[in-house]
């Protein structure tokens, strides 16, 4: 069967498959850590709240200017080194679970690295898909990565639940370490050519700043996403750490 549209292109088709299989391992991290934070640490409800929320954080903090900083660099590279490190960093919890070595402060070491990185990627990502596209395709391509991310996040949780049963929490994270290598792999096969960002036509970081600032809030459609991309990411935290223990049957005051 002879493929059409984006898929019969070889560097979207790589981006894609490495995004999905990213995104997949994610939401393994997304049932794992707070498990592996009570069960194996014995984290309260609190704990739980502020570790989750180490990692939604970072969109907050440095989103807009990850924004500006990404159009001032090659977005192929870049992913390629988050991918990377994203590995060795996702790996750490695991290996530290198999030593004896796990702490909470490790933890939130690693969810609020890990969320500056996810922002980076998430960012880059999207603007990378230019590269590789062309505008009459763009929409095609957003819709395909679109159904990929929808498509994690139902069969994710049943995915990690598996593995979790089948191992425990702390080794079920390794399979996001081999998603991020996954991808990276994806990323340095892709061979589609990316220009240069010009410096010439650059303006003052903080002049494109303010100009993304405005844009977010001051456009229709745009500031209700950022209002609701806001909001769940304020209530997810709470809901992760009080729909945890109840799963496990720990009372939430504890």
């Amino acid at each position: 069967m002879r493929l059409t549209g984006v898929w019969s292109q070889r560097a979207f088709a790589l981006l894609w498959t490495g995004e999905t299989v990213s995104q997949l391992g994610s939401r393994v991290t997304l049932v794992a850590l707070p498990l592996t934070s009570i069960l194996t640490l014995d984290a309260t409800p609190v704990q739980v709240g502020l570790l989750m929320t180490a990692g939604f954080a970072p969109a907050a903090l440095i989103g807009l200017f990850v924004g500006v900083w990404i159009d001032r660099v090659r977005r192929r590279r870049l992913l390629i080194a988050c991918q990377v490190v994203l590995t060795a960093t996702t790996l750490s919890v695991p290996v530290a679970g198999w030593l004896g070595l796990l702490r909470l402060e490790h933890l939130f070491a690693l969810q609020s690295i890990n969320g500056a990185l996810a922002v980076v990627v998430s960012s880059a990502g999207q603007a990378y898909v230019l590269a590789i596209v062309s505008r009459a395709q763009l929409t095609e391509a957003n819709a395909k990565l679109s159904t990929s991310t929808s498509a994690t996040r139902i069969v994710g949780p049943g995915f990690a639940g598996v593995l979790i049963q089948l191992a425990s929490a702390p080794t079920a994270i390794l399979v996001d370490a081999v998603s991020f290598a996954f991808s990276a792999v994806c990323l340095s096969l892709v061979n589609a050519p990316e220009s240069a960002p010009s410096a010439r036509v650059r303006r003052p970081f903080g002049a494109e700043l303010h100009e993304g600032l405005y844009l977010a809030i001051g456009h229709r459609l745009i500031r209700p996403l950022l209002l609701s991309g806001a909001t769940y990411n304020f209530c997810a935290p709470i809901f992760t750490a009080v729909y945890t223990r109840a799963q496990l049957g720990v009372p939430s005051w504890r």
